[in-house]
């Protein structure tokens, strides 16, 4: 039982609890001394649940360090799926270390582990060309390794006159634990004169409008770094 309490998690772990919908992800989290620290503050945070294990602490970006409040994060994985909604009911937003945890499930949990890492980006503007895209996400996700950024989508023909900006693309982060927090923290997020969304893309997009500026530019996914 001694090996279990202070064992760390290990990448199939994640991937099986994941999968299952037994990984919940942990925010608002101050720098904890070390591992046995985080392990025991945690679980006493999470006592009456079933935890099976408590991840590293992942610690906050250089860009957030100098802000208000705690931005470290882990991961806690529960005995069934059945206790993450009762768990996220009872946690998130509760008042911990002078400070409102986050408490919320992990996404984009099935798939291959592209998939994983991958983002669809919506509320975007028509920007004029990959370049200027590619900036626009690695400006929104600022603090975040981006691997790739895919072309961007036009929303298909409406004929009607919508406000606020309609084009999309998708991101994939280098690191899949880093997709979870994208989420929480960017989606409906002010940018560009309205709101982003940044949700789980399980796919490449089908069927998508590639007329426009796409075409035009003969846009396609890049590496941003080769």
């Amino acid at each position: 039982m001694k090996n279990r309490w202070n064992r760390v998690d290990k990448p199939e772990d994640h991937q099986k609890a994941a999968e299952e919908g037994r990984r919940l992800y942990i925010g608002g989290l101050p720098r904890f001394e070390n591992y046995e620290d985080t392990n025991q503050k945690i679980r006493s945070l999470f006592e009456g649940f079933n935890v099976e294990l408590v991840s590293k602490l992942v610690s906050a970006h250089e860009s957030t360090r100098g802000k208000p409040g705690n931005h470290n994060y882990c991961f806690v994985d529960l005995a069934s799926p059945s206790e993450t909604d009762a768990a996220i009911k009872a946690l998130d937003g509760k008042e911990m270390w002078d400070w409102h945890i986050k408490v919320n499930h992990t996404f984009g949990a099935s798939g291959k582990l592209g998939e994983k890492r991958r983002l669809f980006v919506g509320g975007l503007p028509e920007f004029g060309d990959q370049d200027a895209a590619e900036a626009g996400a690695k400006e929104l996700f600022e603090g975040y390794e981006i691997s790739k950024v895919s072309k961007l989508f036009l929303p298909r023909e409406s004929g009607e006159e919508r406000e606020g900006h309609h084009c999309y693309c998708f991101v994939e982060l280098a690191n899949e634990d880093q997709t979870e927090k994208a989420i929480l923290e960017l989606d409906w997020k002010e940018k560009w004169g309205g709101k982003v969304r940044v949700k789980p893309a399980t796919s490449n997009p089908k069927g998508g409008s590639r007329t426009g500026l796409s075409a035009a530019h003969g846009w396609g996914v890049k590496k941003e770094r080769d």
